[in-house]
């Protein structure tokens, strides 16, 4: 009887923790030196999709999507897009997506058992910390990872990451940084994707001065 109800904890708590691997990260990061106040129009510099084969994520409908969603956004922040001419700033994202996988033991949970490949690298790439890494796309732990053993089994999934850069078009330099990361099933609807890109985006914007609320600032020295 102490062992049925062992096991059934361990089950209880390894859902737990796999659904809350579901919930959306957002984080945003900006040049503390920079003057935002004269921004109003923008513009966008490009955009990149690295997720394989994945055809969810890897679609040209989606990128669509992706610039429909920021666009709504700074529209009703009170920044204006313009097609000619320079615009104040511009706006670049990037879509990550990585292949992982969680071990479940029959006693409880593992922890990251794996991370497959990553169809990123360059100077995306990690920064070690001991077994620890992290980066902008997400953070584990290298390695078999950790728990209750047994007769386990495999968990994969997506690890989707949205990246945001807006550059001021006079520096040409990066002001601010938004990313927001969600696990995803190993073959998403594309509904569901741009719901959450929906909600990414909104969120990591959330962070970006409104307009509106620029014009009480002092004007640039």
């Amino acid at each position: 009887m102490y062992a049925t109800k062992f096991r059934a904890a361990w089950s209880s708590a390894a859902v737990l923790v796999l659904a809350g691997c579901a919930s959306l990260q957002v984080r945003t990061d900006y040049d503390q030196g920079a003057f935002f106040a004269p921004l109003s129009t923008y513009d966008w510099n490009g955009g990149e999709v690295d997720a394989g084969s994945n055809p969810a994520l890897n679609n040209p409908l989606l990128g669509k999507h992706i610039r429909g969603a920021v666009e709504g956004e700074l529209d009703r922040m009170g920044y204006r897009k313009v097609t000619s001419g320079t615009p104040d700033f511009r706006i670049a994202y990037r879509l990550v997506a990585q292949e992982r996988a969680r071990a479940i033991g029959s006693y409880g949970y593992g922890g990251f058992y794996g991370y497959g490949r990553s169809h990123f690298g360059g100077h995306h790439g990690f920064r070690g910390y001991g077994g620890r890494f992290f980066s902008p796309y997400g953070y584990g732990y290298s390695g078999a990872g950790y728990g209750y053993g047994g007769s386990g089994r495999v968990r994969e999934y997506l690890r989707g990451t949205l990246v945001l850069d807006i550059t001021d078009a006079r520096t040409q330099e990066v002001i601010w940084r938004g990313w927001a990361s969600k696990s995803l099933h190993p073959d998403p609807r594309p509904e569901k994707v741009r719901m959450y890109v929906d909600e990414a985006v909104a969120e990591m914007l959330a962070d970006f001065p409104r307009r509106q609320l620029l014009a009480d600032f002092p004007p640039e020295p």
